[in-house]
């Protein structure tokens, strides 16, 4: 679990250093200070989402102390890093954020989870302090008019729709099977899962899809709780759907 984390952090960090580039212009300071507003300790989720969580708590500083020790990058200047364990809850993370808009820091890292990035995003424009969002694809991250404070690192989740209609599409030109152009969905009510359904529903009759049934429910992404419901009703509706080809729009803990 901890080299995805590794990789991702390590373009993470090199990216504010390349972000930094004005402010460190313009700053007679030769010490630059950013801040990690994120979740580290989510002590309810399973052992593997921990494990990645507190990856990130011994990962960034050595990437801190990579980009310190690489005289290429930030010649005369030492980056130093202040770290806030939100644990997923709205109040820390604000905290974190008004704590450090209120420092040397100029700017703030953090979004594990959609809510989190969303509550961070509008904490950055209400407090007019940068952010950088490192993991979450939520879509509306994209909007400059509500977040123009806001960077995010990765694509919307958005772009993934088209990529399972190109895949299904392969399948039916090898296969000529009419099940390829029909598929049944099934994703967590959450803000991944829902902004793809739609997307996926809005998109499927220009692609000459056919959705038998699309089915939600609610899962256990961006809560503090490792409780997920009955589902067996959506089982049935896909079973009853008579698709046999089924897309899941589902993040790791939901897949659990």
């Amino acid at each position: 679990m901890s080299l995805p984390s590794t990789r991702s952090l390590r373009v993470l960090v090199l990216t504010v250093t390349i972000l930094l580039g004005c402010t460190l212009a313009q700053k007679n300071s030769s010490s630059v200070r950013i801040s990690a507003v994120m979740s580290l300790s989510l002590p309810l989720f399973p052992g593997s989402f921990n494990q990645l969580f507190e990856s990130y708590y011994t990962v960034m500083p050595e990437m801190i102390s990579s980009i310190n020790n690489d005289t290429s990058l930030l010649r005369n200047t030492t980056l130093n890093l202040s770290i806030t364990d939100s644990r997923n809850l709205q109040p820390l993370m604000l905290g974190g954020m008004l704590r450090e808009s209120r420092t040397d820091s100029v700017a703030a890292i953090g979004g594990v989870f959609d809510l989190e990035a969303i509550a961070l995003a509008t904490a950055s424009t209400v407090l007019k302090f940068p952010v950088l969002i490192h993991y979450s694809g939520m879509p509306a991250l994209s909007n400059r008019d509500l977040y123009p404070f806001t960077c995010r690192m990765v694509p919307s989740y958005i772009n993934q729709v088209g990529v399972i209609f190109d895949l299904f599409d392969h399948f039916y030109g090898i296969t000529k099977q009419i099940q390829w152009k029909q598929p049944a969905v099934v994703s967590g009510a959450n803000p991944y899962g829902i902004s793809l359904g739609e997307e996926f529903i809005k998109r499927a009759g220009s692609r000459d899809f056919f959705v038998t049934t699309y089915q939600q429910f609610l899962g256990t992404t961006n809560t503090i709780s490792a409780e997920v419901g009955d589902i067996t009703p959506q089982i049935l509706s896909l079973k009853d759907s008579k698709a046999r080809v089924f897309v899941a729009l589902l993040q790791t803990i939901d897949m659990q």
